[in-house]
């Protein structure tokens, strides 16, 4: 039987999943372009292109706690900033065109940004702003910046595109939480075993939809299993 979970802990967490994913389909894409472009009878043909516009996750959950209104609201965790040094850069923007070292540039600006903000979002007396668009790097533009590049450059750039778009959910939570003002915190359990043995008044059924990259929050819709 799994601990329970808060359930503003696995928003984020179904959120960088999805991040995960749609890197690995960045990757793909850029795979398949690389494939595509090596076989004389492949390049004559469109290439594939993968998309997430939308994703739904439909969860079975057990409520295990609600914690009462007013009590002080769970902690953002600040994950370690990832660092890219003078040495990574070099690496990454070497023989890439201006525009994805640009682009490259204007990321990092924003991950710093956002990690400013997210360190202090614990401070009720500071109102987190609207989140500007993600700085994105497209499938060409991490390919060129890729190649070439050291091992450790390439491991460090993944690292901190993962932190940025996780970090970058947490913010989105950590603010609508702001606006909402204090609620009731809600724990629960996910296991097959907790909801198995569950009554079927704490069994319910939680719907999340990711719509695109800038959202404020996701859309969910609670039912309850017994209906």
């Amino acid at each position: 039987m799994s601990e329970p979970v808060g359930i503003e802990q696995l928003m984020i967490s179904l959120a960088s999943a999805l991040v995960s994913a749609r890197q690995f389909l960045d990757d793909e894409a850029a795979r398949m372009r690389e494939l595509y472009a090596s076989h004389e009878d492949l390049a004559r043909l469109p290439q594939p292109r993968f998309t997430l516009d939308e994703v739904t996750f439909d969860l079975s959950v057990v409520v295990d706690d609600v914690q009462a209104e007013g009590g002080e609201p769970p902690r953002i965790h600040a994950t370690r900033d990832v660092a890219l040094g003078e040495r990574e850069l070099s690496s990454l923007k070497r023989g890439a065109e201006s525009s994805a070292a640009e682009q490259l540039d204007a990321l990092l600006a924003d991950y710093q940004a956002v990690k400013d903000h997210l360190r202090s979002a614990h401070d009720e007396s500071l109102a987190i702003g609207p989140l500007g668009a993600a700085v994105k790097l497209n499938a060409a533009q991490l390919q060129v910046l890729k190649l070439g590049a050291s091992r450790t450059a390439v491991s460090r750039l993944d690292q901190l595109l993962d932190d940025y778009q996780a970090s970058r959910s947490a913010l989105l939570v950590a603010r609508s939480r702001q606006r909402r003002g204090p609620v009731p915190q809600l724990r629960v359990r996910i296991d097959p075993e907790s909801i198995a043995k569950a009554p079927d008044i704490a069994r319910q059924r939680i719907q999340v939809t990711f719509r695109g990259e800038e959202i404020d929050a996701p859309v969910v819709r609670e039912q309850d299993l017994a209906d």
